[in-house]
């Protein structure tokens, strides 16, 4: 039974709350980055799409450098971008206007835009989206804002966020 609950609402996001993934058959990857945490909370219910959202979130746990480990969850987010568009592409069936409306918004977008609205379309619930908030204002009030800003200003590129 447990086992059932966990495989259904953890497994697949193992690589994203826990660090770690599931080798199987179908699994040719190399072995995991290991790194000993001192503590592990699992997340239920991170929907993982696709399987190259799983392969991106296995990738990104076998990376040896923690900037390319970075980079994969990065392509993830990407992914999930490309993902939204194309569920909201399909919930308008016969729409063609709204169709060409929403690939213009989405070749226009810079990333930020993007991240936006997807988080738009996952956040209805206001305290999803104040938890959201919470973690992102203690990262302000860490060392990580000093090491963000570096990254992401002397080494990003125009349109990210």
């Amino acid at each position: 039974m447990k086992y059932d609950d966990y495989k259904n609402k953890y497994m697949d996001s193992a690589p994203i709350w826990g660090g770690f993934f599931h080798s199987n058959a179908a699994s040719s990857l190399p072995e995991a980055y290991r790194f000993t945490p001192s503590k592990l909370i699992a997340r239920p219910g991170i929907d993982i799409p696709t399987s190259y959202h799983k392969e991106s979130c296995i990738r990104s746990v076998v990376q040896p450098y923690a900037f390319e480990r970075f980079l994969k969850l990065y392509h993830l987010l990407e992914l999930i971008f490309d993902w939204n568009l194309v569920q909201q592409i399909k919930s308008l069936n016969d729409d063609l206007q709204g169709i060409g409306q929403l690939l213009n918004q989405y070749s226009n977008n810079r990333e930020l835009d993007l991240l936006k609205n997807l988080l738009k379309s996952k956040c209805d619930d206001k305290k999803k989206v104040d938890k959201i908030a919470d973690c992102l204002n203690k990262i302000n009030s860490s060392d990580y804002l000093d090491r963000g800003m570096k990254i992401f200003f002397d080494y990003g590129k125009d349109g990210n966020p």
